[in-house]
């Protein structure tokens, strides 16, 4: 419907041209973030940690044979439904938790 609207005032020519430069400025202010060392403009002096962040993803190879990275999961499904089970049964009710995070208790109005 936006782009119906945009239509209406634009050639499709003039808009893909016109995304393709938002594009482009969004990819060159990445490129200089991960390239620029520093502090960040402003007057709070934060530093600028994109740079030596990605040196370091780049240099490690500890990182890239981490067993959390990789798409294979270390405990089957099975195993935490059955761990969680096993947990909810073995705890007392009376500390059960709700989805909320609040405990579970029944409250008796006379």
């Amino acid at each position: 419907m936006i782009l119906q609207n945009e239509l209406a005032l634009h050639s499709k020519q003039e808009i893909d041209s016109y995304f393709a430069h938002i594009w482009q400025t969004m990819l060159t202010c990445i490129e200089r973030g991960l390239k620029t060392e520093g502090v960040l403009p402003g007057p709070l002096w934060v530093p600028r940690r994109a740079a030596a962040l990605r040196r370091l993803l780049l240099s490690s190879d500890t990182l890239s044979n981490d067993p959390r990275r990789s798409s294979e999961p270390r405990v089957s499904w099975d195993k935490v439904i059955e761990t969680m089970y096993e947990t909810g049964k073995d705890m007392n009710a009376k500390y059960r938790e709700t989805s909320r995070g609040g405990l579970a208790i029944k409250i008796q109005c006379d």
